[in-house]
């Protein structure tokens, strides 16, 4: 419960952030929080998997629909500050175009399903 209510709050102030200031200077902090963090493998029962769990719940209080850049930047700086390296990944395809954004750790796909961002391709990744 306490991971849920701490992914709400931060994907909260990632959508405030991302309004008020813009992608570009979010992306320079989170590249310095994420040089810090170790790459290292999440697993299902340490700190950062029920990070991950808390965002997944959070979906059903709070829709993820069209948030999913706010809900990825803040799901890499919660990894970071606990000392995991992940990165958010942006994508696009074509016909109809679109966009999309999601959390990976190495090819490990963290908050999305792998099917759902297998048809974009990734043009960045923060």
């Amino acid at each position: 419960m306490a991971e849920t209510a701490r992914a709400l709050r931060q994907q909260r102030s990632y959508e405030r952030a991302l309004a008020r200031r813009g992608l570009a200077p979010l992306c320079d902090e989170l590249a310095v929080l994420t040089v810090k963090a170790t790459p290292r493998p999440i697993g299902i029962d340490d700190a950062a998997g029920r990070l991950v769990r808390g965002f997944q719940f959070a979906c059903f209080l709070r829709t993820a629909a069209d948030r999913c850049l706010p809900r990825s930047l803040a799901l890499v700086d919660l990894l970071a500050r606990r000392g995991w390296r992940a990165h958010a990944v942006l994508g696009v395809r074509q016909g109809p175009f679109a966009a999309h954004c999601w959390v990976q750790a190495g090819r490990m796909v963290l908050n999305d399903m792998p099917e759902a961002v297998a048809c974009f391709t990734p043009i960045l990744a923060l």
